[in-house]
């Protein structure tokens, strides 16, 4: 990805920098590289007077490197608040999920005007360093002021999102699904599986009923909204079924690794629920109690 800008501005885009070169009239050219596959969406130009720091966090598969760009004003801010919430993120996705799966692009966060995306390895950040989702506890039980709305939820579809995509955005739910998900283990981790499942009965009540969260295939049209919280609950209520929080802990890695695909350029997933699903070694009780497709296809459904 190579993009030149004017001078006085930088551009921050996916993976890692090679290098700079400079060109006629004051600009400058940034080039990176992105060493995994990526999806269209993820790919990202950011340009600003940025200032970056960094630091290194010791993960499962080693040292992975932290970036952080930002505006001169917010450096201070920002150091603190990454801090915070950056390392703690990644401890509570790595020991549910797996490894980060980008140790090679690093990861990145990125100022941006618009609140946030999972652009891959330089995610948006626009949440103006404050906790929950812009001040606000989208739970209303407390737990949802304690961190970063924003680090935490789109940093989460590293996981759910890039590492694994969706063959048709009908299926987007899959990928907002478990990245909300993704909160509630993270409260969980820091805070006790009590205040994991407040957290996440909370967010119960944001839940519409508008329609099913599902949308229609082959027509580039995503599903209802409830995706995010009705999703979450759905992942939730599996868990409820199962009863094992030790199996529960070791199946959920497995919701992207038994659909691999090798490449030589690294590893990509583009699933179906259907293969998700199947590839589980789910207890047949469980298969039984818990209703995938009605739950996702129709509206109104009860949740233990």
């Amino acid at each position: 990805i190579s993009v030149a800008v004017p001078a006085g501005l930088k551009d921050v885009s996916n993976g890692r920098l090679r290098g700079t070169r400079k060109l006629a009239g004051g600009y400058t050219r940034y080039d990176w590289a992105v060493r995994n596959p990526i999806n269209n969406y993820d790919v990202a130009l950011n340009v600003a007077n940025y200032a970056h720091f960094s630091d290194v966090y010791q993960g499962e598969k080693g040292p992975l490197t932290l970036d952080y760009w930002v505006l001169p004003e917010s450096l201070e801010k920002a150091k603190k608040q990454f801090a915070a919430n950056v390392k703690p993120m990644l401890k509570s996705m790595e020991a549910w999920f797996g490894p980060y799966p980008f140790y090679q692009d690093g990861y990145k966060l990125v100022e941006t005007p618009h609140l946030g995306m999972e652009h891959q390895s330089a995610v948006a950040y626009g949440n103006k360093y404050q906790n929950g989702y812009l001040g606000h506890d989208r739970s209303n039980t407390g737990w949802g002021d304690k961190f970063d709305f924003i680090i935490i939820h789109e940093s989460g579809h590293e996981w759910f999102g890039n590492n694994i995509t969706t063959k048709d955005i009908a299926d987007m739910w899959v990928h907002e699904s478990f990245t909300c998900y993704s909160e509630g283990l993270f409260v969980e981790t820091n805070y006790g599986k009590q205040a994991g499942q407040e957290y996440l009965h909370g967010q119960r009540r944001n839940i519409q009923n508008d329609g099913p969260i599902i949308g229609p295939y082959g027509v580039n049209k995503e599903g209802s909204g409830d995706m995010y919280d009705k999703g979450a609950s759905l992942l939730n209520m599996v868990r409820t079924a199962i009863n094992d929080d030790a199996k529960w802990r070791n199946m959920l890695p497995g919701f992207d690794l038994p659909v691999r695909v090798r490449t030589k350029g690294g590893e990509y997933r583009f699933v179906t629920p259907s293969t998700k699903w199947a590839a589980l070694d789910l207890p047949g009780a469980t298969k039984d109690n818990v209703e995938v497709d009605t739950f996702n296809y129709y509206v109104g459904v009860l949740m233990d």
